[in-house]
């Protein structure tokens, strides 16, 4: 899941759009870095630290 968030002048940040991995794309951003990003995401929970672990979700798979 890919988080598009916004700053609402005077109240602080939101949500705008939220949308599936694979419909988000790089909106300008460095290449390289949108590529760590993505990387960072596909690892085992068992390598991640305690805090990281609080935002993990496991991958569910659905084959029809």
């Amino acid at each position: 899941m890919v988080i598009d968030v916004g700053r609402i002048e005077g109240r602080g940040f939101a949500v705008v759009e939220a949308n599936a991995a694979w419909a988000a794309g790089i909106c300008g951003c460095d290449p390289d870095a949108v590529l760590r990003a993505v990387a960072r995401t596909c690892v085992p929970t068992s390598s991640l630290d305690d805090i990281t672990r609080r935002w993990a979700r496991a991958a569910s798979l659905a084959i029809e």
